[in-house]
């Protein structure tokens, strides 16, 4: 490409489209480097308690929350989000006597959290989520 030869308004539509693709790539990057916090981006009431788990596999020799793997996080502290993560949130609702515990599984993809799975308060609320934790999984890597 020989610049000396390129007509003026050749030469605007390429400076235009050089800063375009500048300005993308820097948007990616800055929204890549922010730490967020998990309830800035998915919401739960907590009136009752709950938890957060950042998902990073199954351990099909239990039956129960043990069998999911990762490390529990505080929804209120900034997270360096990555593509494809997974978090296991639990949200206990219902009345101080009567909590009643709902599991959503999200994936973080594109600075959002997008809800995979859900399971209700049963014994097997584990292994309902295993088939969607694991196809996930095979999708982040």
């Amino acid at each position: 490409m020989e610049l000396k030869n390129m007509t003026n308004q050749e030469l605007r539509d390429l400076i235009s489209a050089a800063q375009a693709e500048l300005k993308s790539r820097t948007t990616t990057t800055t929204e890549l480097a922010k730490p967020r916090t998990m309830d800035s981006m998915f919401h739960s009431e907590r009136y009752n308690g709950g938890w957060a788990k950042l998902v990073t596999g199954v351990d099909r020799s239990k039956v129960n929350g043990f069998s999911i793997l990762g490390d529990f996080i505080k929804i209120d502290e900034p997270h360096f989000w990555k593509n494809g993560e997974l978090v296991l949130d639990c949200d206990i609702k219902g009345s101080r006597k009567h909590p009643v515990k709902h599991y959503t599984l999200l994936q973080y993809f594109d600075g959002e959290l997008h809800v995979i799975a859900r399971a209700e308060d049963t014994k097997s609320w584990a292994v309902k989520l295993w088939d969607a934790i694991e196809a996930a999984r095979e999708v982040e890597n």
